[in-house]
């Protein structure tokens, strides 16, 4: 699991087995405020990616795209 602080809100990036397809893992993204211990969010990609490196930072980027969408209101 990896773990990014970004705009008073913590992403978490867990990767998983993906053992329907020719890819490695697949990711869940866990958004949650820096005060609260329950996400507010969950974001499965439907993504393949081959390297774990590479599955972090897209969910990074969802995570962060996320946060942003939403602080614009």
């Amino acid at each position: 699991m990896a773990v990014l602080r970004y705009s008073n809100h913590y992403i978490s990036v867990f990767l998983t087995p993906d053992k329907s397809s020719n890819s490695s893992c697949i990711l869940v993204v866990e958004i949650r405020h820096k005060r609260d211990h329950n996400p507010i969010a969950r974001l499965v990609s439907g993504e393949a990616f081959v390297t774990t490196e590479d599955a972090s930072a897209r969910g990074f980027d969802l995570g962060k795209k996320w946060i942003d969408e939403r602080s614009q209101k």
